[in-house]
């Protein structure tokens, strides 16, 4: 039967943490995720844009039957 090594616990670590490192790492992890979803929705936005453009360039009676009717209500 083997000896298995005795379980390590936190402060067998403690010695080798360095807790600059990690707020630094949280940080940067922090600020690149808030980069991504920036990007994201800036992706997101220019989609939604093309896809009005392009419908009103397939369909340009919808736009202008759209545009009379909101004339009709002022």
């Amino acid at each position: 039967m083997k000896n298995k090594p005795p379980k390590k616990e936190l402060k067998d670590y403690l010695d080798h943490l360095q807790t600059d490192d990690i707020v630094a790492a949280t940080q940067e992890a922090r600020r690149k995720s808030m980069w991504v979803l920036q990007d994201q929705g800036i992706t997101a936005m220019a989609i939604l844009i093309s896809n009005v453009i392009a419908e009103a360039i397939d369909h340009p009676e919808m736009l202008t039957e759209k545009t009379l009717y909101a004339t009709d209500l002022r």
